[in-house]
């Protein structure tokens, strides 16, 4: 499995959190490796392979994966300086996020985390 395949570099373009910038810069490298034991957690959960080391980000806004989407397969991206139409106002422009993405090769798994109530997937619980 590749963790940087073209999906991966996409979505890591768009990754613009500056919460997520300053962690990496005052943590290091090990902020870049999402935990062994979560990781065999989201496998279980969801049976599937997941690389040990997938890219990951958090906060990531649901435009930002849209506009991604929206690129895909190939994700050649317009030049940033020249707006871009938005006709069926698709691009919201808004703060909604999701609190986890883990993505490798042309998978990608969102993760909402919720404080009181238990996080429940179609296919499991990720905590007890």
């Amino acid at each position: 499995m590749n963790p940087h395949s073209q999906l991966v570099n996409a979505l890591s373009r768009f990754n613009r959190k500056e919460r997520y910038w300053l962690l990496l810069d005052a943590v290091g490298t090990p902020f870049l490796d999402l935990d062994a034991k979560f990781l065999d957690k989201l496998r279980n959960v969801l049976n599937i392979e997941i690389p040990e080391r997938p890219w990951w980000a958090f906060d990531y806004h649901f435009d930002w994966l849209h506009a991604v989407l929206s690129f895909g397969p190939d994700y050649n991206f317009p030049d940033p300086s020249t707006p871009q139409p938005n006709p069926g106002k698709e691009i919201r422009g808004n703060q909604e996020d999701i609190d986890l993405i883990v993505a490798f090769d042309t998978t990608i798994i969102l993760i909402e985390a919720k404080l009181t109530t238990a996080c429940v997937r179609r296919h499991g619980k990720l905590t007890p």
